[in-house]
């Protein structure tokens, strides 16, 4: 059985029956997110809002049905200082984490691979990686596969000082480096399932913590979680849902099994204050809080 958010692959070779008999991917009751959380199969999530006053929110103009262009996106990072804003908090948090980030275009990726270079312990250092590189003329030149082929590996080393890797188009399906734990998010989108692409990187459990343990209980995994140099995976978003009338996915969408409208009310009161109080929260728990705001009590 294979777990997935990309069950119809672009290269053409289907999961099923060329690697797996059958595929889950999150669609239904038991399949949930939630549900491989719970059952100590993933490791569980941890949102870190971000305030960053330089965003132009004003270019995100998405046609009903359809997500934003990369383009679009692109435009909301154009100034400097808004990745600068985005990116230095992040530094404080994530300690020696491994931490990717998913941008919108080129150009981003490497204003965010200057920024940590710049500003970050000369140990932690910070690469880029995508379909071409940027110069120091600023031009646009090919990106060598075997240069992006290291820089992955790289990252997925454990004794390798490469910290940070800041990315656009490359970490979108098939890579597997179970020691991410830190994903930033900087391509705004209403697409769930992309987002659930992208942050699911890092909700793959530390190497080798489950080993054995196929038969263990579910609190026993989610103890042996806990308990590994990985205990949860730390998303830091910008969005907030403020500042544009356009619906932005947001992280606790993934976890989301409810569409009940007064529900989803108290997901944004919650959400607003623990922003205010800039307090880290699992989604999960801010879900739970908000269906028992709907009992009778």
């Amino acid at each position: 059985v294979g777990l997935t958010a990309t069950p119809d692959r672009t290269d053409g070779q289907g999961l099923v029956p060329n690697m797996f008999d059958e595929v889950w991917y999150g669609h239904k009751e038991g399949q949930l997110l939630n549900d491989f959380v719970e059952q100590g199969w993933l490791t569980p999530p941890r949102i870190q809002h971000v305030h960053v006053k330089s965003l132009q929110l004003q270019w995100l103009k998405g046609r009903s049905g359809k997500d934003f262009t990369n383009e679009q996106v692109a435009k909301v990072w154009q100034d400097y200082e808004a990745i600068h804003e985005f990116v230095a908090p992040i530094l404080k948090e994530v300690g020696d984490k491994k931490t990717l980030y998913f941008c919108p275009g080129v150009q981003q990726a490497k204003a965010v691979t200057d920024v940590i270079n710049s500003v970050a312990d000369p140990r932690r250092i910070a690469e880029y990686v995508a379909s071409y590189k940027i110069d120091e003329d600023n031009n646009e030149v090919a990106f060598d596969k075997h240069l992006r082929r290291s820089i992955i590996k790289r990252f997925g080393r454990t004794d390798d000082e490469l910290q940070h890797v800041a990315n656009m188009g490359v970490f979108v399906e098939g890579t597997n480096i179970p020691i991410i734990s830190a994903i930033g998010w900087l391509r705004f989108t209403k697409s769930r399932l992309l987002l659930a692409q992208g942050a699911g990187r890092a909700f793959r459990t530390w190497p080798g913590i489950l080993n054995g343990m196929e038969n263990a209980t579910a609190a026993e995994r989610r103890a042996a979680i806990a308990a590994s140099p990985k205990p949860y995976a730390i998303i830091f978003d910008p969005t907030r849902r403020s500042g544009t009338k356009l619906r932005l996915a947001h992280l606790i969408d993934i976890f989301n099994d409810t569409k009940d409208d007064e529900v989803q009310k108290h997901v944004e009161k919650i959400i607003k204050r623990k922003v205010s109080r800039d307090e880290p929260y699992d989604p999960r728990e801010v879900l739970a809080e908000a269906k028992a705001l709907e009992t009778p009590f």
